[in-house]
Order: structure tokens, then sequence, then C-alpha cells
């Protein structure tokens, strides 16, 4: 999670999780079969600042700025340009 790319604290995987994945590929291995394909959404990049808005108390500069980015696009005032 954010915690991770953050330095914030320490990160690791849910116990429960990280068991049943070691034992479903190891029921693969026992099976002889193999995972063919794996996909993963990592991020659609796009310019919605709010799709990642986090908490992040460390750096309260962040929070300012989301806010001011906030406001601007509820009322851009003179800087609202027809599209």
């Amino acid at each position: 999670g954010a915690g991770q790319f953050l330095g914030t604290g320490p990160v690791a995987p849910d116990p429960n999780l990280l068991e049943a994945a070691r034992l479903g590929l190891s029921n693969m291995a026992a099976a002889k079969r193999k995972l063919e394909i794996s996909t993963w959404n990592i991020a659609a990049i796009n310019n919605n600042p709010f799709e990642y808005w986090i908490t992040y108390d460390e750096n309260p500069e962040y929070e300012n700025i989301m806010t001011n980015i906030e406001a601007f696009l509820e009322d851009p005032g003179e800087k609202d340009v027809k599209v």
C-alpha cells in the first residue's frame, strides 16, 4: 500500500493470504500444472488527482495542494476555459 511507497511503516503481506497463495501454488506444482497467464492492474495513469488522494500526515503540504486543486476545480473563476 501507500505506506511502502511513502516509507511510513513496515509492510507485510496478510499471513492468511500468504499461506493460501503458498498452498495453491504447491497444489499446482504437485499436480504438474503451471501458471500460464497472470495479469495485474497496477494503475491507469490519468489526470484525475483524486483517484490517488491519500492521507499523508507527515506532509501537510500534500493535503494543502489537494484541497487547493479541489477548490479550483469546483470554482475556477476567470481561469475557466471552454473546451
